[in-house]
């Protein structure tokens, strides 16, 4: 599947973006490529109308608000229903309202000769599903999968999983106008998490400041935290996505408060710069992360539909196979019908009864001849007059050409072997017959059965069920982390900063320094209020290197200029 949709459902907004999976001229699938995005209001004309155009495209979605709870359990090892049972079972033990929700798990790749598998356990409200099943058909698409943001942030830890340190724990945020979600990863996989019924927007719609942002989140996390008995810094680190818009300022203030690194996940990663439908993309990346992770990681490790979608495949194999009997039966009568078995009974027997009242009533006539019969006929001929199939056992000796049969001998002919007395009246009564030339004396009597109509050439295997064998996915048990393609990003050349030669003398530079913020993976710094980075511009100059004390830039001209923190005035 090359193209691949990918939904965000969120109580006030509904974001897409449709990847492009054929990869690029030399590269394999990643990065993706995005053919089209956008980020519409939760109702309205204008949306339905939008994503009418994908009308029949399977889509993945992320649905906010379906009253979510999300477990790591051990279980015994065994099969995916199996595991799946005693998951459920184990969040019953803990407490969890299991009543009215549909419930999925991921299992992952077990150890050597253990008994057991970690596997992530996910729960969801039965009425939210159907809701979000029902809007997402009215607009013409074909649901394959539904998660919840956490399970979505935990695809997208899967998909980063080669840029981090192995086991470790990584708090992974996603920011929306009016809800958050806080995810715990390890490994790729989803420790616990949450859904907080506040964003970054207030009743009025008013985007809150960001020091209010980030202490509230501070709080949130720690709190978090401290439920699951542990301190904040067990974290390695914490990625944010959402669609705040000062997204990076909003970092800064959390990882003072929190003392842990804070990365926006606000760059490219995974998507191909050359292959974009509009430069505005990148401004929108932080918000469509979700999206983009479920169509991405596909398919998805944590299914809410896997279970419906079973029932229905075995419905349709149900009715299919109802179908291949109805076939199999109308097969059946059509080939008795046009056989010569069905012939010779419903048209001789009522002849020969019909011949046999008139003798009675009349007496014996005149000898008669005989047409030649068709063979298939003339033996169950003889059989209709026996009451059963021929006789083999009592053979008379034959007539010849032009003997005439009489009544008695008639009767002889029909007595069965053994000598009893004749099965009706109506066989000692026949009339006598003359043979004609090459008619044989006696129609010789074998055993012959109606024709085998189930070896008829007829194709009774059903057509839906092949059908819908082709479309089933392999289960969820069969995947391995190992199975799913991770991908490191790729700085550009043209954001690499340049290495200065030794003699460079750099030159001062007019700005105010105000703070900087300097760690191995992540070099910041605040001049005249703004927070910079590496490749940078500030006023005409490109930023080229971070050090804990000084800023270096260059200028319009390529010349080398320095700010640094003793002389951070104008």
């Amino acid at each position: 599947m090359s193209v691949r949709l990918g939904v965000e459902l969120s109580p006030i907004s509904c974001r897409f973006v449709v990847l492009d999976m054929s990869p690029a001229r030399g590269q394999d699938a990643f990065p993706t490529g995005i053919r089209a995005f956008g980020r519409l209001p939760r109702d309205g004309a204008h949306t339905r109308n939008e994503l009418s155009k994908f009308r029949g495209r399977p889509a993945a979605a992320v649905v906010w608000g379906l009253q979510a709870d999300h477990r790591h359990a051990v279980v015994p090892h065994g099969s995916f229903r199996r595991m799946r049972r005693d998951a459920v079972a184990e969040m019953q033990g803990a407490g969890v309202e299991t009543r009215g929700r549909v419930a999925d798990i991921f299992a992952s790749s077990r150890a050597s000769g253990a008994p057991t598998r970690s596997v992530v356990v996910a729960l969801a409200s039965t009425p939210g599903l159907v809701s979000a099943t029902r809007y997402l058909g009215a607009q013409g698409l074909r649901v394959q999968s539904i998660v919840t943001p956490a399970l979505a942030l935990m695809s997208l830890a899967r998909l980063r999983r080669d840029l981090t340190t192995p086991d470790r724990i990584e708090a992974y945020v996603a920011l929306e106008e009016s809800t958050t979600a806080i995810a715990l990863v390890r490994n790729g996989l989803l420790l616990a998490a949450t859904e907080l019924t506040w964003g970054y927007q207030d009743r009025r719609g008013m985007t809150l400041p960001a020091e209010e942002i980030a202490g509230r989140l501070a709080d949130e996390i720690e709190r978090f935290l401290a439920a699951r008995s542990a301190r904040p810094d067990v974290m390695e680190q914490v990625c944010i996505c959402g669609g705040l818009p000062e997204l990076r300022s909003m970092a800064i203030r959390l990882m003072e408060q929190l003392d842990v690194e804070v990365e926006t996940l606000d760059s490219l990663f995974g998507i191909d710069p050359a292959r974009l439908p509009d430069p505005q993309f990148r401004e929108h990346a932080p918000g469509l992360r979700l999206a983009w992770a479920v169509a991405a990681d596909w398919p998805v490790p944590v299914n809410l539909l896997r279970e419906r979608r079973r029932r229905l495949t075995k419905t349709v194999l149900s009715r299919a196979a109802v179908a291949a009997g109805v076939a199999t039966g109308v097969g059946v009568a059509w080939q008795l019908e046009q056989s010569d078995w069905w012939r010779s009974i419903s048209v001789v027997r009522p002849a020969v009864q019909r011949m046999a009242g008139r003798d009675r009533a009349e007496g014996p006539g005149p000898a008669m001849s005989l047409p030649t019969p068709p063979p298939s006929v003339a033996l169950h001929v003889e059989a209709a007059l026996q009451g059963g199939r021929p006789n083999v056992a009592h053979t008379p000796p034959p007539l010849q050409a032009g003997e005439t049969i009489a009544p008695e001998r008639a009767a002889e002919s029909a007595l069965p072997s053994g000598g009893g007395p004749p099965p009706t009246a109506a066989a000692a009564t026949l009339p006598s017959v003359t043979a004609q030339p090459q008619v044989p004396s006696r129609i010789a009597a074998a055993a012959t059965k109606p024709p085998d109509v189930t070896s008829a050439s007829l194709d009774l295997s059903p057509a839906p069920g092949r059908s819908v064998r082709r479309t089933l996915q392999p289960s969820v048990a069969q995947l391995r982390e190992s199975d799913v393609p991770l991908y490191a990003e790729r700085q550009p050349l043209s954001d690499r900063p340049r290495i200065r030669p030794a003699s460079e003398i750099a030159l001062p530079f007019d700005a105010v320094l105000g703070t900087i913020l300097y760690a191995p993976e992540r070099k910041l710094a605040i001049v005249d209020g703004r927070i910079v980075q590496t490749g940078d511009e500030i006023n005409g100059a490109r930023v080229v290197e971070i050090t804990p004390t000084t800023v270096l830039l260059r200028d319009v001209r390529g010349r080398l200029r320095q700010l640094g923190l003793a002389a951070a005035t104008r």
